[in-house]
């Protein structure tokens, strides 16, 4: 180190454009963490990193951070630039939001998530500009707040879990207009109410395998009627899942369960169609429509 002593938790520490590779096997902390055009740092077996400010990689060319076991937790926000790369393979990352520096909100870089889990207590705004996207393999990504994603520069999500988890009011939404949110498995489970809905353009939401709604409200309400919704594989509605479906068309390529208790319902505005797989059998003590709601059977196919 330049100064001729390791880092303490209030020192910003800057990792240069070097030949060396950075390893983190040990307990290490510090304030704000950057990363410089063609600096690496790698978080490795027996990392734990510790940052008390926030996390910024790359500055517009390259700059590089890999995420492959141990833990990182960052107090402020993680930041990736342009032309950043980003590979979460394993271990623990948490940080508050994900963005792309201290004044740009989208996120932007070479992003490849293929495992560890992820945890973000706040919104996660991956840009649909300069980013290339990747998610495929068993990546658990935790998310308290907003998540914004694409599938234009999100080409490859094949595997991996979105967990939403606050309270509240929450958005699952496309990053801009005429383009598609998308994910592999979504859980929603925090008890909130979450939007997929943009309401400002036509658009979509692609879950790839299946949707799990355990615990909130999911509103696919859309003034859009070009909009769309589709879950290749189950949708499996939890003992306290409520989901209301708008006026436009969808599909479930597998099962729509229903679970049981006292709020399991899926609720389907008139105008509205949702072609299903195979309709599973309703539990016994679950919500079922009353005789002044739209048959069931009237809105799917």
């Amino acid at each position: 180190w330049d100064s001729g002593t390791v880092p303490g938790g209030a020192i910003d520490v800057i990792i240069p454009n070097r030949n060396n590779l950075l390893t983190v096997d040990a307990t290490v902390a510090c304030n704000d963490l950057i990363i410089k055009d063609g600096g690496t740092l790698t978080c490795g077996s027996g990392g734990n990193m510790t940052i008390n400010g926030s996390f910024y990689t790359g500055q517009g060319n390259s700059g590089t951070f890999n995420m492959n076991a141990g833990s990182c937790s960052i107090t402020g926000n993680f930041h990736s630039e342009i032309g950043s790369h980003i590979n979460i393979a394993g271990g623990i990352l948490g940080f508050v939001n994900w963005r792309q520096n201290s004044t740009g909100q989208w996120a932007k870089g070479n992003i490849h998530l293929s495992g560890g889990t992820i945890n973000a207590s706040g919104t996660v705004y991956f840009s649909v500009l300069d980013v290339n996207g990747i998610m495929d393999g068993p990546i658990s990504f935790n998310v308290a707040d907003d998540f914004y994603i694409n599938d234009i520069v999100w080409p490859t999500v094949t595997d991996g879990t979105i967990t939403m988890t606050g309270t509240g009011t929450h958005h699952f939404i496309p990053s801009s207009i005429a383009c598609n949110a998308i994910g592999y498995n979504v859980v929603l489970s925090g008890g909130g109410t979450y939007y997929f809905s943009r309401h400002d353009a036509s658009h979509g939401w692609d879950v790839k395998n299946n949707l799990n709604l355990s615990n909130g409200t999911l509103q696919t309400t859309n003034t859009e009627t070009n909009s769309y919704f589709n879950v290749v594989g189950n949708v499996n509605i939890g003992n306290s899942g409520i989901f209301n479906h708008g006026a436009f068309s969808s599909t479930i390529g597998g099962k729509l369960n229903i679970g049981a208790g006292s709020g399991g319902s899926f609720n389907i505005d008139a105008g509205g169609n949702c072609s299903v797989g195979q309709v599973a059998p309703v539990a016994n003590n679950a919500t079922k429509p009353n005789k002044n709601d739209k048959p069931l059977e009237d809105s799917i196919k």
